[in-house]
This record gives C-alpha cells, sequence and structure tokens, in this order.
C-alpha cells in the first residue's frame, strides 16, 4: 500500500452512514407502557397522561431497538467477487 488510503473502500471515510428505520416491534415508541393490571399503552397516549397517571404505568422497552424506536439497517457493501 502507498500509504494514500484514500482510494481504500474499507478505510472509515469511505464507509456509507448507517440507515435508521422505524424499529416494527413496537412502531417507534421505543416500548410499550403497563400497569399492574396488564393493561398496555402506547407512548402517545402515555404522554397524554397527568404526572400523577403515570406513575401508574412501567415502560417495558423493546429489546429489539433497545428503548430507541428505531434500528439500523444494513447499508448496501461493495461485493468484492464482481471487480475481480
Amino acid at each position: 500500500m502507498s500509504g494514500n488510503d484514500y482510494d481504500d473502500r474499507y478505510a472509515p471515510w469511505n464507509q456509507q452512514e448507517p440507515l435508521y428505520e422505524t424499529c416494527p416491534h413496537c412502531g417507534g415508541d421505543g416500548g410499550v407502557y403497563y400497569n399492574e393490571n396488564g393493561d398496555e399503552m402506547c407512548a402517545m397516549d402515555y404522554e397524554r397522561l397527568s404526572e400523577e397517571d403515570k406513575s401508574l404505568w412501567t415502560l417495558d422497552e423493546c429489546e429489539h431497538c433497545d428503548g430507541i424506536g428505531a434500528i439500523i439497517t444494513e447499508p448496501w457493501e461493495i461485493d468484492s467477487d464482481d471487480y475481480d
């Protein structure tokens, strides 16, 4: 290698940015709120509650997106076999 890594396709600056999409498991809410009776509520409805009512609900974070509401999709990668 010549010391010039600008042409190296595996260098960090030549990698594509990760793409994010809404988590299909939680719908982008980051999880589901539930109470002691087992009732479930989405994040939008939870935000409408008073502070006193919010204390009765617990967030069960989505295990697929770790509560973020979005997952990273793999960017398209160059197949080095195509360039022999």
